[in-house]
């Protein structure tokens, strides 16, 4: 029997099975490269910062929102913060410190009348966001 019959089928396989694992790796990695946290927001506006007269976007949690996200920010300072509603992200902030208490400041760089529009928006969205922090 020829041995080249089997050789190209069996590299074929083996390349396959290596092509896979390190696909898997690499999913698995980009999975534990991010952590997530879906939050209920009791109100979000947007205002000027009385220190820089830029827009910012306040956002208050529910109860036990703040406390989970808490945990949350302590995790990951450091790290951009995709804020996502229905699934688009409409800002990516840098957690820069802890964040206690149910209250936040989000420096919006877009202007205030994007700040506005995204704080109307959170309003209407039935009040959730999820929110991925990414390394």
């Amino acid at each position: 029997m020829n041995r080249g019959v089997w050789v190209r089928p069996l590299r074929t396989i083996l390349v396959t099975i290596i092509v896979l694992a390190v696909l898997g790796w690499y999913i698995q990695s980009a999975m534990a490269a991010q952590a997530s946290i879906l939050v209920h927001i009791s109100r979000a506006d947007s205002m000027h910062d009385a220190r820089t007269g830029r827009a910012i976007l306040q956002v208050t949690l529910d109860q036990d929102s703040a406390r989970a996200f808490e945990e949350f920010a302590k995790a990951h300072i450091g790290l951009p913060a995709e804020m996502r509603l229905n699934g688009k992200v409409v800002a990516a902030p840098v957690i820069r410190e802890p964040i206690i208490g149910p209250s936040m400041q989000i420096d919006f760089e877009q202007g205030f009348e994007k700040a506005n529009e995204l704080a109307q928006q959170i309003m209407a969205a039935n009040r959730r966001m999820e929110i991925i922090a990414r390394e």
